[in-house]
């Protein structure tokens, strides 16, 4: 009897590696043990030999697909197809990918599992955007939220990420790679460019006037043409604000990030505001899985997180200033640290998701 087959519905799970969706079905891929799996793929990565890969992008899928390419994954979905298995999409609910979807699974007559990889603006209409057999948020705030509105089909289950050994050697070598002393303390903000960056821009020049022993590095990635226009005008806010380059560090896209995220003392994340974003970031699970310090805005969101009251979370500026003054310490730092990491084990590594979608696939079958 052939293995139950699950088809991944998604962009291509392939470098660069900047795309919260990517990591998720990569990590799927790597550490599912009792399913053969099939995917889309631009060609440029392979997986297991039990898993199938349908080479049908051409071009950039870093972040959004274009119209082509989504049309092209709904040609595909409407041949036929195994009998014994089960479409899983992954994509933040839209309404024209939702109705197509739904679509395809009516002819279909297949379970479906329908990730929810961030939450749409409006939940006008809700019945045209969730349509699986079983739908899974990554938060238990979202899941209450579809609770609310009569999903009663709804799985919880945490984004996950590796955990790899942290060496301080590593760290210490790392360090140098950037050009950063292991005698400054060194905040790294990777978020998008939000509107919380400028009064964040406004306490570093506070403290960059207070002589205060920090490095900032914010790495930002550009996503769209209107990214531009924003990192043009955060340039400008910086040089109308007189903060030195030496206090201050500005990365774009950068393939090696993981290293620079090893190399920092700390990630700061201001925004507030997670739409089209991940409800848990992975970057927030990441810094935590290298034991690194982590500051957020409040945000119920992240209370999820903090299982051990090892983030710290603040509601204003001038809190942040109060807790980098106390992350100075080394103890400190290291004490967050391995409880930062003992978190990730124990909620949020991707064998733990993998084994929860594998649950759930064997449910659906």
């Amino acid at each position: 009897m052939d293995r139950p087959k699950i088809k991944l519905i998604s962009k291509s799970p392939s470098p660069p590696w900047n795309d919260s969706a990517k990591n998720i079905i990569k990590a799927i891929l790597e550490n599912i043990k009792n399913f053969d799996l099939e995917y889309f793929s631009d060609g440029n990565i392979s997986y297991p030999d039990n898993h199938k890969a349908n080479i049908i992008f051409k071009g950039d899928t870093s972040y959004s697909l274009s119209s082509y390419q989504q049309f092209l994954i709904f040609l595909n979905l409407l041949k036929p197809d195994y009998k014994n298995s089960i479409y899983h999409y992954f994509f933040a609910p839209n309404l024209k990918a939702s109705f197509a979807s739904a679509f395809i699974q009516k002819l279909k007559y297949q379970p479906s599992i329908q990730t929810v990889l961030s939450l749409p603006k409006s939940f006008k209409n809700p019945e045209l955007l969730f349509f699986g057999s079983e739908i899974v948020t990554m938060s238990e705030n979202a899941k209450e939220r579809l609770n609310k509105l009569g999903f009663e089909n709804v799985t919880r289950i945490y984004p996950g990420v590796d955990i790899e050994p942290v060496y301080i050697d590593e760290v210490l070598f790392q360090k140098n790679k950037f050009g950063l002393s292991k005698d400054i303390l060194t905040i790294l903000y990777a978020g998008d460019y939000d509107a919380s960056l400028y009064p964040f821009l406004e306490l570093i020049k506070e403290l960059e006037a207070d002589n205060k022993n920090y490095k900032f590095i914010f790495a930002i990635r550009e996503k769209s043409d209107a990214d531009k226009e924003k990192l043009f005008n955060l340039k400008k806010a910086i040089k109308n604000l007189g903060i030195s380059r030496s206090f201050l560090k500005l990365y774009g896209e950068l393939e090696d990030f993981k290293n620079l995220m090893l190399a920092t003392d700390i990630l700061v994340m201001t925004q507030t505001d997670l739409y089209a974003k991940m409800d848990i970031p992975l970057v927030i699970l990441e810094a935590m899985a290298r034991k690194k310090s982590v500051v957020v805005f409040n945000n119920p969101f992240y209370e999820e997180i903090n299982k051990d009251t090892n983030l710290y979370m603040v509601n204003s500026f001038n809190e942040l200033k109060s807790v980098l003054k106390i992350l100075e310490r080394l103890s400190v730092r290291t004490e967050t640290g391995i409880k930062n990491l003992s978190v990730v084990k124990n909620y949020f590594t991707n064998e733990i998701m993998v084994k929860e979608y594998e649950k759930l696939y064997q449910k659906l079958l």
